[in-house]
């Protein structure tokens, strides 16, 4: 009967880091004889991590309406996870993924540039590798 007659919430203000990158355990080099030619072949990028800057995070406001139990802490929790998930979103909506795998193929094509005979070949995007 008590929660009839309280209210709380919280307004929070979640900042985040997003980190992509590729595995490269799962790099492919081939050598084509034929045309004296060797053939990297990245995998595509996916997200290493995801968390919230608990320096730059925090709570902007309260409100509390009642005599209800306090459970601001609860609603930090949710809220902590809710901007983790919402900044998640952001990254994946903004292509992250195709940008880390277009980085990964100039950061191999600039190691490799002094060679005539190295081809290097991006991954293509994969909406599936946006997920932790």
């Amino acid at each position: 009967m008590l929660s009839c007659l309280s209210f709380s919430s919280l307004i929070y203000e979640g900042v985040g880091n997003v980190e992509a990158g590729i595995n490269l355990e799962k790099v492919e080099i081939a050598l084509d004889k034929k045309d004296d030619k060797v053939h990297i072949k990245l995998p595509s990028a996916y997200l290493k991590n995801v968390y919230l800057d608990i320096h730059k995070s925090g709570i902007v406001d309260t409100y509390k309406k009642g005599l209800g139990a306090n459970v601001e802490q609860e609603l930090q929790d949710k809220a902590q996870r809710q901007a983790l998930s919402a900044i998640k979103a952001e990254a994946c909506s903004t292509n992250i993924i195709k940008q880390a795998n277009k980085h990964a193929r100039e950061l191999v094509e600039n190691w490799t540039n002094q060679y005539d005979n190295v081809i290097v070949e991006g991954a293509s995007f994969s909406e599936q590798n946006c997920h932790l």
